[in-house]
C-alpha cells in the first residue's frame, strides 16, 4: 500500500477540455447530495487507503449500496463529504454531476469515491471499474483529481474489509 501523493506532488491535470463520457442515468433510487460535515479547523489527513477505510467503516453495516464522496484539499485533508447516492441491495446509480457539484462547492482539489457492497465482498465489479474510469475522465475535465475509489465490505479470513482501486493499480 503506497502513500497517497498530495495534489502539490502530482503533475497538473490542466488540459484541453474534452466531452464528458458520463451518461446521466437515473434508474433506481437516489438521494440528494447532502453536506454531511462542514470544514473543521483540524481535519483528517488521508494518507492511504487504510485511513479511508477507518473513516468509513460505518458503511459496511448498511443493507443497501451507498456512494460517499470525500472532498480533499491539496494536503489530502478532508474538507467535507457528501452522500452522493443511495441504492438497492446490489446496485447504486450515481449521477456524475452529483459527485462533482459538491466537490466544486467545497473548493476541493481531489475526491475519494467510497461505496459499500452489502454482500460483504469488497471486490470491485466490472461496473465499478467502468464507473471509476468515467469519474476519473470527468474529474480531469473539471480539474478535480479522483485520488481513489474504495469499496467497503466485511472483513473475513484472508480478506480485507476494503479494496482500494489505487492500491490495485486501477487508478494512477
Amino acid at each position: 500500500m503506497d502513500r497517497y501523493p498530495t495534489a502539490d506532488e502530482l503533475p497538473s491535470t490542466a488540459s484541453t477540455l474534452k466531452g464528458c463520457v458520463c451518461p446521466s442515468s437515473s434508474t433506481g433510487p437516489r438521494a440528494q447530495t447532502v453536506m454531511l460535515r462542514k470544514p473543521k479547523a483540524k481535519s483528517e489527513r488521508m494518507t492511504d487507503s487504510m485511513a479511508i477505510c477507518k473513516l468509513v467503516r460505518k458503511l459496511d453495516a448498511s443493507p443497501q449500496e451507498q456512494m460517499l464522496v470525500l472532498h480533499l484539499n491539496n494536503k489530502n485533508e478532508v474538507v467535507s463529504q457528501t452522500m452522493a447516492a443511495l441504492g438497492t441491495s446490489d446496485e447504486v446509480t450515481v449521477d456524475p454531476k452529483t459527485v462533482f457539484q459538491a466537490a466544486l462547492l467545497a473548493n476541493a482539489n481531489q475526491v475519494v469515491l467510497v461505496h459499500n457492497h452489502p454482500s460483504g465482498d469488497p471486490s470491485p465489479s466490472p461496473q465499478d471499474v467502468a464507473f471509476t474510469r468515467r469519474m476519473v475522465e470527468a474529474g480531469e475535465t473539471l480539474g478535480i483529481r479522483v485520488l481513489d475509489h474504495v469499496v467497503v465490505g466485511e472483513e473475513s479470513e484472508g480478506r480485507s474489509a476494503c479494496v482500494s482501486f489505487r492500491d490495485r493499480g486501477l487508478i494512477k
